[in-house]
């Protein structure tokens, strides 16, 4: 008997130890599991807001690096996709151009600059580098940071409208310095601008670099902040322009020398294409008429899509500024130098049509070339030799 409840009070002892069949002790574990839930979701909760707060202020701060994502996503695989990527078929595709076009490559020789900062290097900058900017025969990014993957002219200047007028400044600067001389014309573009290097030759051909003149899309003076005598003639929109060497000269030695009492491009915060044509205007550099033939602006401020939709309300504030409109409204001429406002992977669309797609009677760039500069080609079975035995190494 005695045994028998010793045994029944260690059994009683065990449950209250353990507790676990008891209804007391299996609601107390229900409260403990309900509490450890409701802390995990506290928890996550608090970390989402304060995630989501991180992110949402960094996407409105960054709002432009996030929108582009998907464009320079679709930009790589179009440049890994095209064969733009420093492989052998794509230095002889370059190669079998450069041979083509060599003869009007002799007569016009262009070097490219292009405006960039650090958050674009890799973002437009490197796809310049892949498509139009091989046309040039001289290709410098000017920005804040050096980079491995570009051939940047450094400059200390930030990103703001003074820091664009700054690299503009010390861009022409250094390049008088380096390349005087060994270049004939020199283009100043922006990173979402696309250029057609090979019309922009042929516009040029018809003019001597020696002529103190400068080509772009022409603008009327229309800012409050700037006197518009400082700039009678109007100025070339930033997004491309280009200088003679004899209007660089002038620019380089007695403009940004302070020998002219208004070009104050360092100082000023006006837009940077204003500035230039303040400097240009004050040593006697005058804007040419880059229109073709019919009459249509071979610059273009807009993307290529703007310009072919024709999409322009006649309200629209560009008709009210730009010197010559068309003369038929919103029509897109057939020998286009530049297109503004591109986005990365639209250069690889353009390069894909343009240079890598033959249309069944219809006469391909070789054979334009050939009637237009009696260029004698490389034939295509050396061509096609050259690459089966890179390819066997």
């Amino acid at each position: 008997m005695t045994s028998s409840r010793k045994g029944q009070s260690q059994r009683n002892g065990l449950r209250k130890k353990g507790c676990k069949h008891s209804e007391k002790c299996g609601r107390r574990e229900l409260k403990l599991l309900l509490a450890v839930h409701l802390f995990i979701f506290l928890a996550s909760f608090t970390f989402g807001c304060i995630f989501w707060t991180i992110f949402r202020g960094w996407n409105l701060k960054n709002a432009e690096n996030f929108k582009l994502i998907d464009e320079v996503l679709l930009a790589k695989l179009m440049h890994r996709s095209m064969d733009l990527n420093g492989t052998v078929i794509e230095r002889l595709h370059f190669e079998y151009q450069t041979k083509r076009s060599k003869s009007i490559a002799q007569k016009i020789r262009i070097l490219c600059w292009v405006c960039t900062w650090k958050g674009h290097h890799q973002r437009k900058a490197v796809h310049v580098k892949s498509t139009w900017g091989r046309r040039c025969d001289k290709l410098l990014f000017v920005s804040e940071f050096p980079d491995k993957d570009l051939p940047i002219v450094a400059v200390d200047a930030d990103a703001s409208k003074l820091g664009l007028a700054m690299k503009t400044f010390h861009a022409f600067k250094y390049i008088y310095k380096h390349h005087f001389g060994k270049y004939d014309w020199f283009l100043k573009a922006d990173d979402d601008t696309y250029i057609v290097v090979e019309n922009l030759k042929k516009m040029l051909a018809a003019h001597s670099s020696e002529e103190p003149r400068y080509f772009g899309l022409h603008m009327k003076q229309s800012d409050e902040r700037m006197d518009a005598n400082l700039a009678p003639d109007g100025y070339m929109t930033g997004a491309a322009y280009v200088l003679s060497s004899e209007s660089l000269k002038r620019l380089a030695t007695h403009a940004f020398r302070g020998e002219t009492p208004n070009c104050s491009l360092v100082t000023n915060e006006t837009g940077e294409d204003l500035l230039m044509a303040q400097c240009l205007h004050q040593v006697g550099v005058k804007p040419a008429d880059t229109r073709d033939s019919k009459g249509y602006n071979r610059f273009s401020h807009f993307d290529i899509e703007t310009m072919v939709n024709g999409n322009l309300s006649e309200e629209y504030w560009y008709w009210r500024h730009v010197v010559w409109p068309h003369p038929e409204g919103n029509q897109q001429t057939k020998v286009p130098i530049s297109f503004h406002y591109m986005a990365p992977h639209k250069f690889y669309i353009i390069e894909s049509l343009v240079y890598n797609t033959k249309i069944v009677g219809v006469k391909n760039l070789q054979m334009v070339e050939r009637e237009n500069y009696n260029v004698s080609l490389l034939p295509i079975k050396n061509l096609k030799t050259k690459i089966r035995q890179s390819l066997i190494k």
